[in-house]
């Protein structure tokens, strides 16, 4: 806890929400499948996996998806001249090499408009909707494309489909009793995830989360704010959602008179966390010295009073913790009703 009103603001949460990759689930993904796909599927034609294993050793920011891919299929770094960085925003990350191929991959949907042939469907939904995460490797129809436009922001150049690369991911030990403990609290859970909403669904499902119709995240920017209220107080489930969606979807609970938990692990939660009523934060590096290594923090926060500030970590004495609000009490009575 780095925040002591946490403790009391957790007894008021009716509602919970969770991302999923790294909360819900492990975190670590294993590579499933690579199923080529478009003109280059035929025998002896392009191996999409030796692909994979250079644009996953050449990445320059690794996440999970690449260093799942580097674990299972080990290649040799290609010189690169160009390279866009997979973002939430983007939904998809490219390479240049030097001999001028580009590669791109990301979410089958986020590259669709730039494809020239169009990858079954089917299997993109069999695939999802069994939980696994489902990627599209493609690449330029033309040699030496650039990824960025003339004011150097990504932009996708026309594409042709290599394969789909799909990936699975584990619910986390004691995820399904966790889940089962809330329910019978009266504790509602709503999910939060940039992954394909039938991914996410599936998965929440295992989860014991009753996930109904899951709603993607370009629908949420249809609507305006009362609209979205209506919507969270009916759907469990939200895919393909921005940073920016999330805070909003904590936002309509907050003002349908929901007490929120956030539950996250990643910067793709931060402003979702900094809304709720308690942010929860599965740290990958310890808070403070003491913590474990794979410790969560809790905190809340309120705009009337803010709390005390610890003591010092290495001392066993000192002064009582005073509030840093304008009422500069010890103890703070407006903190204490936060």
């Amino acid at each position: 806890m780095q925040q002591v009103n946490a403790v009391e603001s957790v007894s008021h949460v009716d509602v919970v929400c969770t991302d999923k990759t790294g909360t819900l689930t492990t975190g670590r993904l294993t590579l499933a499948e690579v199923r080529s796909v478009g003109p280059d599927s035929g025998p002896g034609c392009l191996d999409a996996r030796a692909v994979l294993a250079r644009y996953a050793a050449s990445a320059a920011r690794p996440n999970l998806t690449s260093s799942a891919l580097a674990a299972a299929l080990p290649g040799e770094a290609w010189a690169l001249r160009d390279e866009i960085a997979f973002t939430s925003a983007l939904r998809w990350s490219g390479q240049v090499t030097l001999d001028g191929a580009v590669w791109v991959l990301g979410a089958p949907e986020a590259l669709a408009p730039r494809l020239r042939a169009q990858p079954d469907e089917e299997v993109i939904a069999d695939r999802a909707n069994r939980g696994l995460r489902v990627l599209l490797l493609a690449r330029a129809t033309r040699r030496g494309a650039p990824l960025r436009d003339v004011d150097g922001r990504p932009a996708l150049p026309a594409l042709d489909p290599v394969a789909l690369v799909v990936l699975a991911d584990e619910l986390r030990d004691g995820v399904v009793d966790s889940v089962h403990r809330f329910r019978e609290k009266g504790v509602a859970i709503t999910v939060l995830s940039g992954d394909d909403p039938r991914t996410v669904a599936a998965l929440a499902g295992r989860a014991g989360i009753e996930a109904g119709k899951p709603i993607a995240g370009p629908v949420l920017d249809t609507l305006d704010d009362p609209a979205l209220d209506e919507l969270v107080d009916r759907t469990t489930v939200f895919g393909r959602v921005t940073p920016e969606q999330k805070e909003r979807v904590v936002d309509a609970l907050r003002r349908r008179g929901h007490h929120v938990a956030m539950l996250g692990d990643g910067v793709n939660d931060a402003r979702a966390l900094k809304r709720a009523h308690v942010a929860s934060r599965c740290a990958r590096e310890a808070p403070s010295p003491a913590a474990s290594p794979t410790s969560c923090w809790s905190t809340t926060r309120s705009p009337r009073c803010s709390p005390p500030a610890p003591r010092d970590a290495g001392s066993s004495t000192g002064s009582p913790p005073r509030c840093t609000c304008s009422c500069r009490a010890s103890p703070c009575r407006r903190w204490r009703s936060c």
